[in-house]
Parts: C-alpha cells; sequence; structure tokens
C-alpha cells in the first residue's frame, strides 16, 4: 500500500498527541508509525487500535449502518475495509461491549441478510437495488 505523507508519523507524535493520530486513521483508515529509530515500522488502523473503545450504546443495527454507508457511497460496490472506515468515523454502530465493528463481523451481516446485500469478489459488498430504487424487504422474525 502507498501512503500519503500525512499518513506517516512518529513515535513521538503517537505518544504525545493520540487525538490526531486518531483523526488521521479516520481520514486515512490507517496510518505507519515511524519508531523513534527509524527501523520499527507499525501500521495502526482502527482494527488493531486498542484504545478506540465507545460507549456502550449503538446509534442503529449493524444493518442499518450497512446500508446507510451503501446508500451514500458514489460507487456501486463498496470495499469491506471502507465500510468498516465509514462506520466507525460517523460513530453509526458499536458492539455491545463497545468496541467498533470489524470487517469480519460486516462480511457476515452482509452474508446473513441476501435479500439486502450481494457479497462481491475482492471483498466489496452491493447494496441490492431494484430499478434505480432501493429494494426494500420485510424481515421474517
Amino acid at each position: 500500500m502507498i501512503y500519503s505523507k500525512d499518513a506517516i508519523v512518529g513515535e513521538k507524535t503517537l505518544r504525545e498527541n493520540l487525538e490526531l493520530v486518531k483523526e488521521k486513521i479516520r481520514t486515512y483508515g490507517e496510518v505507519l508509525v515511524i519508531g523513534d529509530n527509524e527501523k520499527e515500522v507499525l501500521k495502526v488502523s482502527f482494527f488493531n487500535m486498542g484504545e478506540v473503545k465507545r460507549p456502550k450504546a449503538k446509534c442503529v443495527t449493524l444493518v442499518e449502518a450497512l446500508e446507510r454507508v451503501l446508500i451514500s457511497a458514489p460507487e456501486d460496490a463498496v470495499h469491506v475495509d471502507q465500510i468498516v472506515n465509514d462506520i466507525a468515523s460517523a460513530n453509526l454502530y458499536f458492539k455491545k461491549d463497545g468496541s467498533l465493528a470489524k470487517r469480519e463481523d460486516i462480511r457476515a451481516t452482509a452474508q446473513n441478510y441476501p435479500q439486502k446485500f450481494e457479497c462481491l469478489k475482492g471483498n466489496y459488498i452491493k447494496l441490492k437495488r431494484e430499478s434505480g430504487v432501493i429494494k426494500i424487504v420485510k424481515e421474517k422474525k
């Protein structure tokens, strides 16, 4: 992966300005942290950043969060990593323990709702639509 100059931070910045690093992760999806000796490199993202815990309350279900992200996406199909970042940055969904949804959660949810989502090759997910309009299917309980 090619990283923007802005998505690379030093270890000192990570220690002293965690909020800045979190904002860069929200913007770029992940950052590279270069160690003080410039030999250590650490990739930090929402997937492995333990400090990013949220309150146990959540705004919507994961299905609803997934729908919102896919509806507002400019592309027809969106990569799972981008969906995870969009849900996290918009604070749409948190698990019961307050942690963020992971890529496995997104993929499993999409597979469990084949009437709403289509899982494509390359870890892309597409919202099912009918003639340009989103297909609304009443779920069986």
